[in-house]
């Protein structure tokens, strides 16, 4: 780690105003927002330039530093590393709970009003690290991510590594991401995907480009062949889409894809009222959308794999898609693996 970047770090801690830090995946630069004082700025229109901090639950005011005050850093060892993954313990209740949830979720698609949700669960921990050193972890560990480290004191302290782009947009281009299922990646290995894991992936990539086909003409939109989209010690089923064009109605978009089906459900409306109804917590920034913005240019990303810092503990939130198919001790399982992308650098 440069000094460079560590003193700048400390001293923003230290000083406790707004900032965040953030590398952009498969790049080397780190780049800084900070403010000089304390102002909650939101955003109606996303008619800014700086960093958005957009929640789970749509609302009509969104969180940004503005770009202001910026600084890029250098960063040496940018190579993914993930050690072998690691047994953690958890209370039976927090496992016998989650089962319960998937089993609801299961017999509410049976009944019919949903085809897929994405249910979700907070590990508490108590963390060895200060959330310096943990950032400076997912750096090393996670090149090819959106990584970043969120901080204002009238919101709270976010990190995470995320590797789903909600909407990325640049001169006349538009893109976006289907990314769904979830296994361990070992490259020594072929990955083999059973049918309940493409069939959540399918879900997926038909909602998002029926939810495209309203801003651009179907012959604009350009659909890739479903690959592996690896992520540290995950690997995904990712299908990419891409548009020559932009739409003015930036806002009008980014509500219709968010949240997206790899985060809610097919049927969205009905996805998101089964979670209100059952999943008994609030996401606050979990499975929201931050990034940079800077003029028509941006770069936003579904909030995955992430942590809350607080003073007594810190928040780590996984989530698992469940289908018809589903089988709840394998969601769990997979809830498991996506928590070490965290867990491994607290």
């Amino acid at each position: 780690m440069h000094t460079d970047l560590r003193e700048p770090l400390e001293a923003a801690w230290k000083r406790n105003t707004p900032f965040v830090f953030f590398r952009l995946p498969n790049t080397a630069d780190i780049h800084c927002y900070w403010q000089e004082d304390n102002t909650l700025h939101t955003t109606t229109d996303f008619d800014f330039d700086g960093f958005l901090f957009a929640p789970f639950v749509a609302q009509s005011n969104n969180n940004y530093i503005p770009n202001t005050f910026n600084k890029t850093y250098s960063f040496q060892g940018t190579t993914n590393f993930d050690p072998p993954l690691t047994e953690f313990e958890e209370k039976e209740a927090a496992r016998t709970a989650f089962i319960q949830l998937v089993e609801k979720a299961k017999i509410t698609i049976a009944e019919g009003s949903l085809e897929k949700v994405v249910v979700s669960r907070k590990i508490t921990i108590a963390s060895e690290q200060t959330p310096i050193r943990a950032f400076e972890g997912l750096l090393k560990r996670y090149s090819n991510a959106m990584v970043y480290f969120f901080h204002h004191p009238k919101i709270g302290t976010w990190m995470g590594a995320s590797p789903e782009h909600l909407i990325a947009q640049e001169e006349q281009l538009t893109r976006t991401m289907a990314l769904a299922a979830t296994q361990s990646y070992d490259p020594q290995n072929e990955v083999v995907w059973d049918a309940k894991e493409r069939e959540e992936q399918g879900l997926v990539t038909a909602q998002l480009k029926a939810d495209l086909e309203k801003f651009f003409p179907p012959e604009a939109i350009e659909v890739s062949k479903t690959q592996n989209h690896s992520a540290g010690k995950l690997v995904h089923l990712c299908t990419h889409f891409k548009v020559h064009q932009q739409t003015s109605k930036l806002m009008d978009l980014v509500q219709c894809l968010h949240p997206t089906p790899a985060v809610g459900g097919v049927p969205k409306a009905a996805a998101l009222d089964f979670l209100a109804r059952h999943e008994t917590y609030d996401r606050e920034f979990y499975t929201g959308f931050m990034g940079p913005k800077n003029g028509n240019a941006l770069d936003w990303f579904v909030n995955l794999r992430c942590a809350q810092w607080k003073p007594e503990a810190v928040l780590v939130y996984v989530g698992a898609g469940i289908t018809a198919a589903s089988n709840a001790e394998k969601e769990w399982e997979e809830t498991q693996r996506k928590a070490q992308t965290l867990l491994v650098v607290l």
